[in-house]
């Protein structure tokens, strides 16, 4: 296949310039994700160096390209440097310039011998795609659709640097040399000409998609204490009563004695903080069961259990709370919790709160920090709304 190096140069240096553009403007409407900045930043140091590589063929001295292969070494780098920061990990800087070092190193050595330069930066690009896989399928926190699809793309060019390596080191044949081998091939041609706004592509769209997951999160997560708000927890709540039938489940409603107190004598901060060691009680002791903060000083929990086993999570969360404030504030900020507790099947969700409702209804009347069971006869006849009467009351 016969390609004009200087449209192949300026299509392929327009393409990374156009796309590096892309991505740095969407960092700029989107300052929390800085991957995309080392990603743009990265296809700009790509044009940078299929400009210089190519200069090489129009005159331009020896050390052209020295420079940009240099440069498309730290490029690879940036790009998976820019991984590990979508991913949430630390991004040291020197990890991505290894590549470059490395190449800068051995230049004096292979400056005049064009198969071992080319067998030195497939083994530099093959390896950086590789950290770019595992990074994106093996230590991301979240799985993307998108993510899936670039690990793919990545994949690609990896096994194109690892035929490219095998053809430099192999004996010369000729079919294999024009499509992997050679300055211009038709391999690289297709590689840079597809390869480059897919992987832009990607790029954006994994930015995206994280964001959309980000905003359906903080929609689902109360901003205080990190745990499910009622939203949240209503619709995991009715998915776990439609997975366990008929079985017996258990309904656990919690509210802080006096909180209103707290507040008034410590201050908004410290009632903030209670509230965020009681969330920290439930997610500690209730791992993987629906519960979540209904509003106020309201928390509530579902558990597959009979009431004996639910009573002992239940006082398992109060003494757990007491203990948390007694180590996260010294003791010197006390606190009470209230729990009612309720078991039953067949139930739908407002049925279980309003059953557990009555039975925090006494255990408020009982002297609070306490657990308590409704009364027979009360789980059907006191419905969720009442909460709101009797909470002024008591």
């Amino acid at each position: 296949m016969h390609l004009d190096p200087i449209a192949f140069g300026l299509t392929s240096v327009m393409l990374s310039a156009v796309s590096g553009g892309l991505l740095l403007f969407s960092w700029l409407q989107n300052r929390t994700e800085t991957a995309l900045a080392w990603w743009g930043l990265s296809f700009w140091l790509c044009a940078g160096s299929i400009a210089l590589v190519g200069a090489r063929g129009m005159g331009a001295p020896p050390v052209s390209v020295m420079s940009g292969n240099a440069l498309l070494a730290a490029a690879f780098g940036l790009q998976y440097l820019g991984c590990r920061v979508f991913n949430g990990r630390s991004a040291p800087l020197p990890l991505a310039l290894v590549g470059a070092g490395v190449w800068l190193a051995f230049w004096p050595f292979f400056s005049e011998w064009f198969e071992a330069r080319m067998v030195l930066m497939a083994a530099v690009g093959s390896l950086y795609c590789g950290f770019m896989m595992w990074e994106l399928w093996r230590e991301a926190p979240l799985r993307l659709v998108s993510s899936k699809a670039l690990v793919l793309v990545v994949g690609c060019a990896a096994a194109y640097f690892t035929i490219r390596l095998i053809v430099g080191l192999m004996p010369p044949v000729e079919a294999l040399r024009e499509l992997f081998a050679s300055r211009w091939s038709s391999g690289m041609a297709f590689l840079l000409l597809l390869y480059l706004p897919s992987l832009a592509f990607l790029f954006l769209s994994m930015a995206k998609e994280k964001g959309e997951f980000a905003f359906r999160q903080a929609a689902l997560v109360d901003p205080l204490t990190r745990i499910p708000n009622r939203r949240a927890f209503t619709a995991d709540a009715e998915r776990f009563l439609a997975r366990h039938g008929g079985g017996a489940v258990s309904c656990l409603v919690f509210d802080l004695d006096d909180f209103k107190a707290i507040n008034d004598n410590y201050g908004h901060e410290a009632g903030d903080d209670v509230l965020r060691a009681l969330a920290d009680t439930l997610a500690t002791i209730l791992p993987g069961q629906p519960f979540g903060r209904l509003g106020g000083d309201e928390f509530a929990a579902l558990i597959p259990a009979g009431e004996g086993e639910a009573r002992g999570k239940a006082e398992a969360v109060r003494a757990g709370f007491d203990a948390h404030l007694a180590r996260s504030e010294g003791g010197a900020l006390r606190a009470t919790v209230s729990i009612g507790c309720a078991t039953a099947s067949g139930l739908g969700l407002q049925d279980h709160l309003a059953s557990a409702d009555a039975a925090l209804y006494r255990a408020k009347a009982g002297g609070r920090n306490r657990v308590s069971g409704p009364e027979t006869g009360e789980a059907t006849l006191i419905r969720f709304p009442v909460r709101r009467a009797y909470r002024n009351k008591v």
